[in-house]
């Protein structure tokens, strides 16, 4: 079996751990844990989707209209 890791691949799983670190900090109180979970999606792409869409629609943990972190 010969697997090959294509470069748009690695791009996917970089992006999902970043985007799924990101929506984790402000959705969930675990975003290493969502961040693990949406790289390795990443492999997979249509679970990538599912994975982004189900992180795009839970509701948030905190205010996110202040602008403390920018500070």
């Amino acid at each position: 079996m010969n697997i090959s890791l294509d470069p748009g691949l690695i791009f996917l799983t970089i992006v999902m751990a970043v985007f799924g670190y990101h929506m984790g900090k402000r959705k969930t109180q675990f975003p290493i844990l969502i961040s693990g979970i949406a790289f390795f999606t990443g492999f997979i792409p249509i679970l990538a989707l599912i994975c982004v869409i189900v992180l795009v629609l839970v509701k948030d943990t905190r205010d996110t209209t202040s602008n403390e972190d920018w500070l």
